[in-house]
């Protein structure tokens, strides 16, 4: 969007609606599908594909009943591919992120340093397992 935005950059809404349409039409390297697919179960259909294949789709010609069962189930497929990408993805951004990085073994009771951006270091004492992932920040 920073590249459609005037110096001021205080006409950035006038570019939302297009940057959201391209957002939601492009296929999503995480999820391996379009937001717009994911949302309402079909791809979205662009004024260029009307003008060249005006006929309308096959998918009208179910009954209603037909459509909204083959529409949830093809829903249902594609939430349950993209958690299945998803899953793949994190995997991979975890491999690269914690690529070289030693374990540390703390347990309850050990005396830890953590650093605190707001108040430098904090020394705390580890109390329980919950600690060990969450600590609670301690200001003097």
């Amino acid at each position: 969007m920073s590249e459609y935005v005037n110096n001021k950059h205080n006409d950035w809404e006038d570019h939302l609606q297009a940057v959201a349409f391209a957002y939601n039409t492009a296929q999503h390297s995480t999820t391996g599908e379009l937001p717009f697919y994911l949302m309402y179960g079909r791809d979205p259909v662009f004024p260029n594909e009307k003008i060249l294949h005006p006929d309308p789709s096959n998918d009208t010609a179910l009954d209603p009943h037909e459509w909204k069962h083959h529409l949830t189930t093809t829903i249902q497929q594609a939430w349950k591919d993209a958690a299945d990408h998803t899953k793949i993805a994190q995997g991979r951004y975890n491999r690269g992120a914690n690529f070289g990085a030693q374990p540390v073994d703390v347990k309850p009771g050990d005396l830890v340093v953590m650093k605190n951006f707001k108040s430098k270091k904090v020394i705390a004492l580890v109390s329980s397992q919950t600690e060990l992932s969450c600590f609670l920040s301690i200001d003097h």
